[in-house]
This record gives C-alpha cells, structure tokens and sequence, in this order.
C-alpha cells in the first residue's frame, strides 16, 4: 500500500504477480487535482480524472505481471461524474508506455504515445471509489477515465427560473432533439456547491422536435439564494449536469457570489438587472487583511468567472464597489 503522507490516505496498491524483483518501487502523484482535464481529444465526455499517478521501480520489466489499485476520494469521483456524464462501471485504467506520465498527453500529441486502456474493477473503501486492473506492460504513468463514451444524446437548449409569486418559483427547460432519453432529476443547492435532488420529471425518450418542461419549487429558501441545475440522465445510465442557475430573492444581495467553497479555482459572480453595464470592482483581501486581488468586473453579461487559482487554500473577503455601495461577502477558496 501507498500512503499519503500528509492525509494519512491511501493512494494506491500494487501487487507484483510475477517472480521478478522490482526493487524500491515510487508511486507518486504526478498531477494532482478534483477535477476533469482533456486526454487524446477534447470531448467532455472522454476527460479523465485530473489526479494521475507514475509508479517507477528501480528495475522495471517491460513484460512484468502487476496488479494495480488506485484510489480516488468521493469528492474526485463526484467532480468527475459531473463534468463527464459518465458512471464509474465504464471505467478503464489507463496506462502510458514507457518511462512517461499521463499529464503529458493531450489531444495534440497522443499519437506519439503507446497507450494501453484495460475495463477497471470498481470497488470501494471508507470514503471513495478503487480502480483495479492487471498490467502485463510492467510500470509508469496511470491514470482513470472513459477515453471513447458517447455523449449524452440530448440537446439542450435553455434553462431558467423565475418566481412567480413569493411562494413558488418555476423552473423551466427545452431541449432541440432527444435520442432515448430517460428523466431530468431537477437538483438545488443553498451554496452553489453541494446539490440536492427535489424532483425527477420523465424525458420525451426519443424527439427530434423541440421539447419543453417545467417544475414548481415550493421549498427555496426564501430571502436567499437558490440554485438550480439539471441532471440529464438516458436509459443506459449515462448522464450530464446542465450549467447552474441562481435565483435571487430580491430581498437578498444584488450580486450572486458561488460556489462555496471555492474548489476548482473559478469563483462566479451573478449579476441582477440593476448591476449590469455599471462600473464595478472587485477586491479580495486575506484572513489577515491583506489585499491579495483587485480588478475591474465587466458587466456586459450576467454571469462573470474570476480565475483564483493563484490563491492559497484559505479565507477570503470579497468586496464588490460600484462607488456608491460595498457588497461582502466570506469565501473560502481550497487549491488543489
């Protein structure tokens, strides 16, 4: 077993199958992150775990037996899951010939590269999801993923919300065409990051007209922020997250500031009517008061993304001016 030395998690296991002496053998996380990154193409369906893995023994056998288990937390999986649409069962370890690393592969490369893909055994531990294939290719850079899952077959086209009173608020969506098709499961969340499912409407199954839906939510938060997204799912159990929607009671703040916490680098601004075309600032300031980013906001758009990744993981203030008012609000921003 490999630890981390830090968390104290496990990483990975790897057992050697064959009678040939390895030697001191490193595992060591070569790219960290919770995410989803682009392998030998740019299909959001076919993105890989961001965490990839080189394992360097001191002898390596290029025809050796070795079982190899890797472990990603439920967060990596969740993130994963959503950005793919893809489930866990159609899993593949994937593996780089050679003395090489996953992340040096990309869409533009890949051909220059001997990759082996063999359908992963998917388990699970205390708080995560294993991935365990047998390699007869001995060892290097490993990695999970789905490098050729169709993409959900559905088009959507628009999704909002609106209050129609201050009781309900309706959500509403339409899609161009559908190709078997299974149900939309509607999910809300109070902070932008972590969901819940409040209902699940039936799909068409299969259209090639446009389609239109519709879902009342009784329960939002009222003088809050309520946000919204769509899980697609179709009758093989694949699936895909719409983008998130904020409405914002108008008794709350004029801007949407989410997800929190900040774990993919991107905080989201939304703005209200009143807030667009104006001349806003953003400013950030660190636990300890210090200013660490300040720039200028367009608000030609609704929704504005501010790149934070420079940030260290901790506690931050944003300040939004528009030079008669200061909005603030905390968020914690955790690097990867």
């Amino acid at each position: 077993h490999y630890l981390d030395k830090i968390t104290g998690n496990v990483m990975a296991t790897v057992t050697n199958l064959s009678a040939h002496d390895y030697g001191c053998t490193k595992l060591e996380v070569d790219r960290a992150g919770t995410s989803a990154v682009n392998f030998v193409n740019t299909v959001p369906s076919n993105r890989i775990f961001s965490k990839t893995y080189k394992i360097t023994p001191t002898t390596n056998n290029a025809t050796g037996n070795v079982k190899v288990k890797l472990y990603y937390t439920s967060s990596e999986v969740q993130r994963w899951q959503a950005i793919t649409g893809n489930s866990t069962a159609v899993c593949t370890i994937i593996k780089v010939a050679g003395n090489n690393n996953i992340a040096s592969v990309n869409n533009t490369n890949n051909t220059s590269f001997t990759i082996n893909t063999l359908p992963a055994t998917v388990g699970t531990f205390a708080n995560g999801t294993t991935f365990e294939s047998t390699f007869t290719t001995g060892f290097s850079g490993f990695g999970v993923g789905v490098l050729n899952s169709s993409v959900l077959p559905l088009n959507l086209i628009s999704f909002s919300g609106k209050f129609l009173n201050k009781n309900h608020i309706e959500l509403s969506w339409a899609s161009a065409t559908e190709t078997n098709t299974s149900n939309f499961e509607v999910e809300r969340s109070f902070d932008g990051n972590s969901f819940e499912k409040i209902a699940t409407v039936a799909a068409a199954g299969n259209s090639s007209t446009r389609k239109d839906y519709a879902q009342l939510d009784i329960d939002f938060k009222r003088n809050a922020k309520n946000y919204y997204r769509l899980k697609m799912n179709d009758i093989n159990g694949q699936f895909r997250y719409s983008d998130i929607i904020c409405l914002i009671d108008k008794n709350t703040e004029p801007i949407g500031i989410f997800p929190n916490p900040i774990k993919d680098g991107i905080l989201n601004l939304l703005l209200l009517d009143n807030f667009i075309n104006k001349k806003l600032n953003m400013v950030m300031y660190s636990s300890d008061g210090k200013r660490v980013m300040q720039k200028p906001i367009s608000t030609n758009a609704y929704l504005q993304q501010i790149n934070v990744t420079k940030l260290a993981t901790g506690s931050y203030t944003v300040v939004i001016l528009d030079g008669k008012e200061k909005i603030f609000q905390q968020v914690i921003v955790i690097t990867k």
